[in-house]
């Protein structure tokens, strides 16, 4: 056993904005795909699980900015319980390059921050796809592990592959394929 342990948690889904609201809308056996104004090979919407609050026209940096403020707010309490000035260590996962559209990973990165009234401090990006949270993860164990990272640590990912530029160029990869 690690000994490490999870003290907060957040997240922000197409099911659910909220930690608690995914977890009830998975359990019910929620799937939520809407059809967007990308047509596919036949003309016909591609569907895409989306998040209805954030507005279609939003670039995928954009789109994952807002997904991620809206997770850091399940774990705002512990940020915010933390003694002044202590700042936290950041291990983030980020989309691999390549699949979908572009990610400005400054902007993103300076959104996270900016939440977080400067409570936390990026030490890792694992720029890895569905894998970067894992790394981020290890990464973290590792440090806190090791002492480097104190005693907290908050680890985190985002993605979106719904914003219509990735949704275009997912479409065209595959009709070239």
């Amino acid at each position: 056993m690690s000994g490490a342990q999870v003290v907060g948690l957040g997240l922000c889904t197409p099911v659910g904005t909220s930690t608690h609201m995914t977890l009830a809308s998975l359990r019910a056996g929620l799937v939520r795909f809407t059809r967007t104004e990308v047509l596919d090979e036949v003309a016909e919407p591609v569907r895409a699980s989306r998040l209805s609050l954030l507005d279609d026209s939003l670039t995928r940096t954009q789109r994952m900015a807002a997904l991620a403020r809206q997770a850091l707010a399940g774990v705002r309490p512990l940020l915010e319980s933390l003694p002044p000035g202590r700042v936290l260590p950041l291990y983030l996962g980020l989309p691999e390059a390549g699949l979908g559209a572009p990610v400005e990973q400054e902007a993103l990165v300076a959104a996270v921050l900016a939440e977080t009234e400067g409570r936390l401090e990026v030490v890792k990006v694992h720029e890895s796809g569905r894998a970067a949270f894992f790394e981020a993860l290890a990464s973290a164990q590792k440090d806190l592990h090791s002492g480097r990272a104190g005693a907290l640590a908050l680890v985190g990912a985002v993605d979106s592959l719904a914003d219509t530029a990735s949704l275009k160029m997912i479409r065209s990869a595959k009709e070239e394929a």
